[in-house]
């Protein structure tokens, strides 16, 4: 990240586009070596002024952003207290497979399409909320095939299952932890 000096003080929108560089002195530095002019302006005033420049050509071709945009979301962490319990719940009742994990604390990898569950084993458990709709609590939503059958499969487990109170084709259930999950019949078009 650029650090500028004190003095040198960027809009909001100029800081957005902050660019990777080891040192601004280098940039006068090897400017001279290039052109062989001895220019002598401050290297923190090129970068702001480069960067105004840039912003303001942005603007001039509609572009929305420079920043890159997040292409895939890779996984989600949540902190179990009891990691057999929670490896039977995500393994056995919702059948999601386990991948390699190759770390040396405890814990377990669950991948559904792509995107990863990992574990964490931990003394904390998530907070518990007053809401009685569990879909207003945070949740972790995945999609699911046959509806029907995963409540039946939930509910011969011993699980609490709650329909999801706008009518939608979903339900909530709790892991062990008190985790909701979401379970959802959406198809991919929707």
């Amino acid at each position: 990240m650029i650090s500028l000096h004190p003095s040198h003080d960027l809009s909001v929108k100029q800081k957005k586009l902050l660019l990777p560089v080891a040192d601004p002195s280098n940039l006068l530095k090897d400017r001279r070596e290039i052109d062989g002019r001895a220019d002598t302006r401050d290297p923190y005033e090129m970068v702001e002024h480069g960067l105004s420049l840039l912003y303001a050509t942005a603007q001039r071709s509609g572009a929305k952003s420079l920043t890159m945009p997040i292409s895939d979301a890779l996984h989600v962490a949540i902190v179990v207290t009891d990691l057999a319990a929670a490896d039977h719940f995500y393994g056995q009742v919702l059948g999601i497979p386990k991948v390699a994990r190759d770390l040396n604390f405890p814990g377990s990898w669950y991948e559904v399409g792509g995107f990863q569950l990992h574990l964490m084993v931990g003394e904390v458990a998530p907070v518990a909320y007053a809401n009685p709709k569990w879909g207003r609590h945070p949740h972790l939503a995945l999609r699911v095939s046959d509806l029907a059958a995963m409540q039946d499969r939930l509910e011969q487990a011993g699980c609490s299952v709650q329909k999801s109170a706008s009518g939608r084709a979903a339900l909530f259930v709790k892991d062990p932890d008190g985790y909701v999950i979401e379970l959802s019949a959406v198809h991919p078009s929707t």
